[in-house]
């Protein structure tokens, strides 16, 4: 160490050195190469028309999909309703029949008896003796 302190080099050449000419080289690379990160990553924000119809494309098919599915349910839906519908009829005709059964039918009986014929036996003699008797003396 001379004089206490240390000190790095510095890269400085004279006018037309061939240390120069490779300082400004790699500098313009350096520009270079800066300049075409930052071209690519505004290019890698900006969407191309390609990247942006494809992406319509894949988005168009999820929005197809999607609607194929709904319409899907929609018809089992329908036919589930439609199976409901025809049970329910089916049970409303079996009401409405035994309700007409019903009708028909008596709503209270009428149970009369035979007329009773009352006989006197104690005027009659049914003991058949074989012989007449003349009651008229």
């Amino acid at each position: 160490m001379i004089g206490g302190y240390f000190r790095y080099p510095s890269i400085k050449v004279g006018f037309g050195s061939a240390g120069a000419a490779v300082y400004r080289a790699a500098q313009s690379t350096s520009s270079k190469v800066s300049s075409a990160m930052a071209t690519a990553a505004a290019g890698a924000s900006s969407a191309s028309p390609f990247e942006s119809s494809a992406q319509d494309q894949i988005s168009g098919g999820a929005t197809l999909a999607a609607q194929a599915a709904i319409a899907r349910v929609n018809a089992q839906k329908k036919a589930q309703s439609a199976s409901l519908l025809n049970q329910i009829d089916g049970i409303q005709a079996q009401v409405d029949q035994a309700k007409a059964v019903a009708a028909l039918k008596q709503k209270y009986y009428v149970y009369t008896l035979p007329p009773v014929i009352l006989v006197d036996t104690s005027a009659t003699d049914t003991t058949d003796t074989g012989t007449t008797t003349d009651t008229t003396a």
